[in-house]
């Protein structure tokens, strides 16, 4: 996931608040013996996803905006420079002075989301004293998350994990110490 800051060169400080976000997305596959069942992996494709602080005219939220490569010309710069370049077409970058009173203003549309963690749910014969890894992700339009608000428990029990990235994309991880 790459963060970056926007200006328009009429407005130099009134800068907006980009997230690009590429993933790889694996299809379900299809049942055994249909025209569907392309392999035992199931069908992926690259996405990239745009998130912007940028609101237009009316005060509404733009975005996300998601561009998905299948098979292009294109390279992938080429792709996100374009959809940048349309999206900065639609903000009205008079709206705000400051990314925190444009993101204050905004509705938080949508809940944090985890987006991997290990051990997956149901996940069997993993060695005790293993990390235990979530990544949390706030998407653009949001306000971030609020650490502080966060309550890491295992076994029932608080424990002070380690927490590294910033409001957008935090990675929470704690591994047990065992007395022997």
């Amino acid at each position: 996931m790459a963060t970056f800051y926007v200006t328009h060169h009429l407005q130099p400080d009134n800068p907006h608040l980009f997230v690009i976000d590429v993933q790889q997305v694996v299809k379900p596959k299809g049942e055994f013996n249909t025209s569907f069942w392309q392999n035992s992996r199931g069908e992926s494709y690259w996405e990239i996803i745009i998130y912007t602080s940028g609101m237009d005219s009316e005060g509404s939220v733009l975005g996300p905006y998601w561009i998905d490569v299948y098979d292009t010309e294109q390279s992938i710069n080429d792709l996100v420079n374009n959809k940048v370049e349309e999206i900065c077409g639609e903000i009205d970058w008079s709206r705000s002075h400051l990314i925190e009173d444009s993101l204050l203003e905004q509705a938080d549309l949508y809940a944090p989301i985890v987006s991997w963690q290990y051990p997956s749910a149901g996940q069997i014969n993993v060695p005790i004293d293993s990390r235990i890894s979530i990544r949390l992700r706030e998407l653009l339009p949001a306000k971030g998350i609020d650490i502080s608000t966060l309550t890491f428990k295992v076994g029932g029990f608080s424990v002070s994990p380690d927490i590294t990235g910033n409001p957008y994309d935090y990675t929470i991880s704690y591994r047990p110490h065992f007395s022997k």
